[in-house]
């Protein structure tokens, strides 16, 4: 199981903006705004973005310029050395806010996650949690990661943890309802994917979650669900071919 982009956390934020803002008085560059602006070309044109981060360090940029280049880097593609760079900037931040550790541990483990380091993931995910127990994401991002190495159970005992603390949440229900089926407990699993639409009706992964479910004993109800899918997300991505592969062979594979 790898995380989709709806299950992944802002990895954009911006956990440094306050320690920007409170360089702007004393330094003539506006750190701030150049903060804002790095981050959002890292979403673009990653490649900018770490040119600009490095020239913005040699400027006094400091963590801020780093959290971006890392960012960046990531953007680009370079999983590694950005999960290694995110990791580094938690470690340092022996002063900064619990918030702002965490956040950067959890973009350190989903830049692990998609180098294909489950284990560092896990690690990092590990120390954000443990700085903000209650963090609904940091939940989920762990337990995607567990769910990709078949540890089951353990990403059971961290969804169970978030819906007790957001019950409605119906990305975390989605997500407890694959673990489920892929531990063959198909009652609970319909439940939880039912309880999910309840809550969103239109949520595409719950509807490709639950014909999967059903996929096998009722078929003509799987094949409603995969077209509900292919009508709620644009046909290019990777929910539509999910669904289009699903309905490969049957009459109903278009709209």
């Amino acid at each position: 199981m790898k995380p989709g982009p709806l299950l992944l956390l802002a990895i954009f934020a911006l956990p440094f903006a306050a320690e920007a803002q409170q360089r702007k008085s004393s330094v003539p560059l506006d750190h701030s705004q150049q903060y804002t602006a790095c981050m959002n070309l890292a979403k673009t044109r990653p490649r900018e973005a770490y040119a600009s981060a490095n020239t913005w360090y040699d400027r006094g940029g400091d963590q801020a310029a780093q959290h971006c280049a890392a960012i960046a880097l990531f953007g680009m593609g370079d999983y590694f050395e950005a999960a290694s760079r995110l990791d580094r900037l938690a470690s340092n931040q022996s002063g900064a806010r619990n918030k702002i550790r965490a956040e950067l541990y959890a973009q350190a483990g989903q830049a692990w996650l998609l180098a294909s380091y489950p284990d560092k993931a896990l690690v990092s995910q590990g120390n954000a949690i443990n700085l903000e127990p209650n963090s609904i994401d940091f939940l989920v991002d762990r337990a995607v990661t567990y769910a990709g190495i078949d540890r089951l159970a353990d990403a059971l005992r961290d969804l169970n943890r978030a819906l007790i603390i957001a019950p409605r949440r119906h990305e975390a229900l989605t997500l407890r309802a694959t673990v489920l089926r892929l531990a063959r407990q198909p009652d609970k699993a319909a439940a939880d994917v039912d309880q999910a639409i309840r809550l969103n009706a239109n949520y595409p992964e719950a509807y490709l979650e639950r014909g999967l479910q059903r996929k096998a004993t009722q078929p003509a109800l799987a094949r409603e669900d995969f077209i509900k899918v292919l009508r709620l997300v644009p046909d290019s991505s990777d929910l539509a071919a999910q669904a289009r592969k699903q309905l490969e062979g049957s009459d109903l594979k278009t709209r």
